[in-house]
C-alpha cells in the first residue's frame, strides 16, 4: 500500500504535519487521534499537558481539572 503522507529526510516535526494534514483532508477524525494520543500518554504526561496549556484554564486562571486530593493552592505562571 502506498503511503498517503510521506515524511521527508529531516523534516522538522514531519509525523506531526502529517497528521495534521491527514486530518485536514479527512483521512482521520481529530476525535479519534485525540483518544489514541491520551491512551499513549502516561497519566504524568497527561496531567503536565493539562496543568500547563490555556485550554484548562478558567477565567481566574485556575486550572479546571485537578486531583481530588490536591489543596487549593497558588499555581506558578506557565506563561
Amino acid at each position: 500500500m502506498k503511503p498517503v503522507y510521506t515524511v521527508g529526510y529531516g523534516e522538522t516535526r514531519g509525523f506531526t504535519n502529517g497528521v495534521f494534514a491527514l486530518m485536514d483532508e479527512g483521512y482521520m477524525n481529530a476525535s479519534i487521534i485525540l483518544q489514541e494520543l491520551l491512551c499513549w500518554m502516561s497519566e504524568d504526561e497527561v496531567a503536565q499537558f493539562v496543568k500547563g496549556s490555556w485550554l484548562f484554564r478558567d477565567e481566574e486562571n485556575e486550572c479546571v481539572v485537578r486531583a481530588s486530593e490536591e489543596e487549593e493552592v497558588e499555581e506558578e505562571e506557565f506563561y
